[in-house]
């Protein structure tokens, strides 16, 4: 569980484009506890989850790897997809992970993919399209 969380956290702080130190002032929880708690040495504390989760936008829920009410995200069944796509979209774990939204989901499907686009050319162009859109807000 430690290293799941870890993982949640790390993930959540990226999206947030913050460093350990960063996090570490944001939340007044020491660096070294941070790096710890990323690589899965340690499962924060109660006050450590609530600070995390205050800092990070995130729930505790979602820290601590509870299920979304909402399903992933899902593409319309009739559409024809890149096959990179198909497997990002198929990727349930990896959809919740990265917090896509359904709204992001629905930009993606608009692009005419190459089959030969993988999975990770897909993240690429999600990324990208985040930062645009950080950049205008």
């Amino acid at each position: 569980m430690e290293k799941m969380v870890g993982q949640r956290v790390r993930a959540a702080r990226m999206r947030r484009q913050m460093t350990q130190a960063e996090l570490a002032r944001a939340t007044d929880i020491d660096q070294s506890r941070i790096s710890r708690i990323e690589r899965g040495e340690y499962l924060p504390s109660t006050s450590n989850l609530l600070a995390l989760k205050a800092t990070l936008g995130v729930s505790v829920g979602n820290l601590l790897g509870e299920k979304a009410a909402a399903p992933a995200p899902k593409p319309d069944s009739g559409q024809a997809l890149a096959k990179g796509l198909k497997e990002l979209l198929g990727n349930a774990a990896l959809l919740e992970a990265l917090a896509v939204t359904q709204s992001e989901v629905d930009w993606l499907m608009t692009i005419d993919g190459s089959d030969e686009a993988g999975v990770n050319q897909w993240l690429s162009v999600l990324v990208a399209y985040r930062g645009l859109r950080n950049n205008i807000n």
